[in-house]
């Protein structure tokens, strides 16, 4: 039988009534508005004024997050169509803040009814639920909770749209994100352009993390065979090897944190479904674009519960989220030795996918889904039961097979979310059949699984030797793609010692050099591979970017030209070659190396740049037009493009339009890399226009001096004067190309310390340390700023150059006796000589005047147990409330160590039964120290003490159990079990 079933007309009438936007969506169409929307909110504060190079350097972290709420107001963006509604934060980091399908009321993304960040992301501060877009390295982006750009329009076609985007500071990579919601589907859509515009290879991380819901009622449709963690490591799916079917969530009750990276099938969709509400959610995607799936879930103990109280208040349920990824895991160090390893961005290169999220309802579950329908069909059994979920208008043949026998086929006529519902009979119980909706609006057939599964390895060969040179070599590059540079490199140089000619090593240490700014030191390695292969494409496009840098442009072009050969580098090769034409004044040899450039690759970024700029300055004005209408219509929030239009119309409006959509966290950064651009193209003159229009920072000013040092040198003193009388508080240069902007600046400033200190950073963070040295060095003591002898302190400790340090933080919290910091970096070092002295003499006076900080309090409670203060460690960590970071059990940690070593002391003086009553109290879990209890909490230790006691007290089979449990305790290397068990061996006599 074949039968429509209605959606339920009250709730949508309600629903539509209640969010109503003007007169275009009584028309049907999609609607948009930005209001400021009124949210309970816990913020996050204290940024971190200490210089941490490393991979995510600039960015700095924040340490502070607020136990209470404050109504807050927020920039909201709400698109909606008679189906759904979307809803987008730009101020916290872009992410989509939550959808909701309008018939029944249920968010099939996950909306925080508060804004509660916590210590989460790479730089600290998240927030749960929405759709969170990652770019760069692995983990929650820089970007996640900080305001992003963005533009809102009205499309032609009737959809609205907010795009998104930022610069990923440390690759330099530019990302943004389209969300776009159609009039007439009940799905939306993401798509996602991400570019690197850098002439070297950048680390290639991306997942877009989206949230929903969890409950007992809940089940993962994940089509695949297997899933693989963070390391790499592959384990059955959906039923595990002890026989649980880990795709219904109540049965992950289990173990710690669950991070399923699903594959073994090509497929498109993955969702969940609620059977107790009859409603679920979904995500689809080309596989070739996004082959990632994750399911992450916090453990369904209070290990994982505790965090629904952290990061939410009561009114909202515990999430899970449902990932897709441009990789098959999210690769930890440990994933090196397997095949899931991290990846690189080519230079100069762009990635484009787009991505649909969608809700279900009243389907039973998820069978098979599109971008036009969601399909579940079961078998009872003679009789196939379907059930379809249009997502957007349906009017198709609906055709069912079976063994080419044809079991139905009607046309089917349906709005969104308007279920088809029908049951016809099989020839028999186990007969395949085959479903299909029109040409190409879905195709599911009964034997999908076994056909899409696929055969690709999943474990590296046993024999492989990673001590061999491809071995040190795969180690090496997965270094760098994790942007550890400073560690990749020796690793890199290992190979060389091994083979002295392995190419790719080779290049990858020039690369690595020309990162750094030693561009001599990079030119000699890659003459080393062109001396053995003429036409290693590799080498020739970096023996190109560093003679370039290095002005011998004829070598330069040299590069270039073979590098353009391959397919690979033709596009930034012939770019680079229009540049160095540009450059050198031939604008009609550039355009037509750029033409033929754009022939190949008409949407190429770079190319389309570079066009702009050589039509402009040819006066050929609509040519110039037309290239960048193409160029914004691949990104809206193009900036290079907006100056441009702003340059070819230099009015007041258009220069306005240009500064409005630039609202980033940190907007001097785009007019940096906007101003360096056009230094790269050697245009002077437009990188002065953009760096006088940017917001005053100190970093920009010394640009300005030395831009002007030959043609106006009182203006160049004018600028330098306004750099040095700039406050250095949270300013952390890190590009190659202000090296000899601040060289020059240190020449020219004797007696001021700032551009010393600045330029230190830069080489510090790129691993020229002997160079970082000497410039923190001719700071001497003149600084007056207590982040600075933080910072060199820092320097120096990872120097091992430990009694400076000390110095350098102890002048620090001389000259802020107050702030937290100081005391907190000397007590690690302290603590890490294992200086306990000393180290509890700077947390003492700390604590009493910052005794709410848990960070102090935990350093504090620390130092006492170190000097053997159990009781009065137990009383600072009852005080404190810590509000920890992913993982963290720091808190518990200590409670627990003191604890035990409190009953040792018990039992030193005989009293069993207090030993006991403290062993107990260890096996607890106090949640205000930031750590719920796992369901399988380690605690052997525990019971070794018990053992003990029993013995003592005679009472031999409780002694024999508890002895039992801790059997294999012997085992463990900590440095605390170790001590408790020589004691109770020396007790035992």
């Amino acid at each position: 039988m074949f039968q429509k079933i209605k959606p339920i007309v009250v709730a949508s009438l309600l629903f539509i009534c209640a969010f109503l936007i003007g007169e275009a969506f009584l028309r049907g169409q999609a609607a948009i508005k930005e209001k400021n929307e009124t949210v309970k909110t816990y913020p996050y504060f204290d940024p971190d004024p200490v210089a941490n190079p490393g991979r995510i350097y600039p960015y700095y972290r924040f340490d502070g997050y607020s136990h209470n709420g404050n109504n807050q107001n927020w920039k909201m963006i709400t698109m909606e169509n008679p189906y759904i509604s979307v809803s987008v934060t730009p101020e916290i980091g872009g992410k989509v803040w939550g959808a909701r399908e309008k018939s029944t009321g249920i968010s099939f993304i996950y909306e925080n009814k508060v804004v509660k960040f916590r210590d989460i992301a790479m730089r600290g501060p998240w927030t749960s639920g929405g759709i969170e877009f990652n770019f760069g390295a692995i983990g929650h982006a820089p970007s996640c909770s900080t305001p992003v750009d963005y533009i809102t329009r009205a499309n032609d076609d009737g959809s609205v749209s907010c795009v998104i985007g930022a610069i990923d500071l440390p690759s330099r990579t530019q990302w943004r994100v389209h969300i776009r919601l159609p009039r007439d589907s009940a799905s939306f859509e993401t798509s996602s352009w991400w570019y690197n515009p850098t002439p070297i290879r950048q680390s290639y991380y991306h997942w877009t993390n989206a949230a929903a819901d969890t409950g007992d009622g809940l089940r993962f449709y994940y089509p695949g065979t297997h899933h693989i963690d963070h390391g790499g490591n592959a384990f059955v799916w959906p039923v595990d090897s002890e026989g649980r079917d880990i795709s219904i969530y109540a049965n992950n009750n289990f173990g710690s944190h669950k991070s399923y990276h699903v594959l073994g099938q090509y497929t498109e969709f993955f969702g969940g479904y609620w059977n107790d509400r009859d409603a679920g959610f979904g995500h689809w995607a080309p596989y070739h674009q996004k082959p990632g799936k994750k399911l992450w879930l916090w453990a369904l103990s209070r290990q994982g519960g505790i965090w629904r109280d952290l990061l939410t208040d009561r009114e909202n349920n515990q999430y899970m989220e449902f990932q897709s990824g441009s990789l098959l895991n999210q690769a930890a160090a440990e994933s090196t030795q397997t095949p899931f390893k991290h990846a690189f961005f080519p230079p100069m290169s762009a990635n484009h996918w787009s991505e649909q999220w969608f809700p279900v309802k009243t389907t039973g579950g998820i069978t098979d889904a599109s971008p036009h329908a969601t399909l579940h069909a079961q078998t009872e059994g003679s009789t196939l039961r379907v059930r379809i979920c249009p997502l957007k208008p349906l009017d198709d043949l609906l055709q069912i097979t079976s063994n080419g026998q044809s079991l139905l086929s009607r046309t089917i006529s349906a709005a969104p979310m308007e279920i088809v519902e029908l049951s016809i009979p099989l020839p028999e119980p186990s007969s395949p059949y085959i479903i299909r909706i029109g040409q190409d609006k879905l195709l599911y057939g009964s034997f999908d699984s076994k056909d899409n599964t696929l055969d690709r390895p999943i474990q590296s060969p046993a024999d492989f030797d990673w001590n061999s040179a491809e071995g040190m070599f795969a180690a090496a590059e997965e270094l760098s793609a994790q942007r550890l540079y400073n560690q990749a490199l020796p690793r890199y140089l290992d190979v060389l010692k091994k083979e002295p000619y392995h190419s790719r090593a080779l290049n990858a240490v020039a690369e690595l050099h020309f990162r750094r700014g030693e561009y001599h030191k990079a030119l000699e390695f890659c003459r080393k591979v062109l001396a053995v292969n003429a036409y290693d494409s590799d080498a020739n496009f970096i023996y190109g970017i560093v003679n370039k840098e290095l002005q011998r442009n004829m070598d330069a072009r040299d590069g270039f030209g073979w590098a353009a050969r391959s397919p690979a580098y033709r596009a930034p090769a012939l770019t680079q070659l229009g540049i160095l034409e540009l450059k050198a004044g031939q604008l009609k040899k550039a355009e037509a190396i750029i033409a033929q450039c754009i022939q190949d690759f008409p949407n190429h970024a770079g190319a389309l740049r570079l066009a702009s700029v050589v039509y402009r300055l040819q006066g050929k004005k609509p040519e110039a037009e037309l290239i960048l209408k193409r160029l914004l219509a691949i990104d809206p929030l193009h900036h290079f493009a907006h100056f441009e239009v702003f340059l070819l119309n230099p009015k007041e409006d258009s220069l306005q339009s240009f500064h409005s959509l630039i609202r980033n966290e940190f907007p001097y950064e785009t007019f940096m890399e906007l101003g360096l651009s056009y230094l790269d193209m050697g245009l002077e003159n437009e990188a002065i226009q953009v760096f006088k229009q940017a917001p005053s920072h100190p970093i920009i000013s010394y640009w300005l001096a030395y831009l002007h040092r030959g043609s106006d040198v009182a203006a160049s003193q004018q600028f330098l004067d306004r750099a040095e009388h700039a406050s250095p508080h949270l300013i952390f240069p890190f590009r190659r190309e202000s090296i000899p902007v601040l060289s020059w600046a240190v020449k020219k400033t004797f007696n001021n310390w700032k551009a010393n200190y600045y330029l230190a950073l830069i080489l510090w963070n790129n691993g020229r340390l002997s160079e970082a040295a000497e410039l923190f060095k001719n700071c001497g003591n003149f600084p007056d700023f207590a982040p600075f002898y933080l910072t060199r302190g820092k320097f120096r400790h990872e120097a091992q150059d430990f009694a400076r340090a000390i110095a350098d933080y102890k002048q620090a919290i001389s000259m802020v006796p107050r702030n937290w910091r100081g005391p907190h970096m000397l007590s690690n070092l302290y603590l890490e000589q294992k200086q306990f002295k000393e180290a509890l003499a700077t947390t003492r006076s700390i604590y009493k005047t910052n005794p709410r900080n848990y960070i102090v309090g935990l350093d504090h409670a620390r130092n006492l147990l170190r000097n053997s203060m159990a009781d009065e460690c137990l009383a600072v960590l009852g005080k404190i409330s810590v509000l920890p970071f992913e993982g963290a059990k720091e808190g518990h940690d200590i409670y627990r160590e003191a604890l035990l070593v409190t009953a040792m002391e018990h039992i030193k003086k005989g009293n069993y039964t207090l030993a006991l009553k403290a062993v107990k109290k260890a096996r607890q879990w106090p949640e205000h120290l930031g750590a719920g209890k796992p369901f399988d909490p380690d605690e052997r230790l525990e019971d070794a003490i018990a053992a003990h006691c029993y013995q003592k007290l005679n009472q031999p089979e409780k002694a024999k159990d508890y002895l039992l449990r801790s059997k294999t305790l012997q085992q463990e290397p900590s440095e605390l079990v170790q001590t408790v068990l020589q004691q109770l061996k020396k007790l035992n006599g």
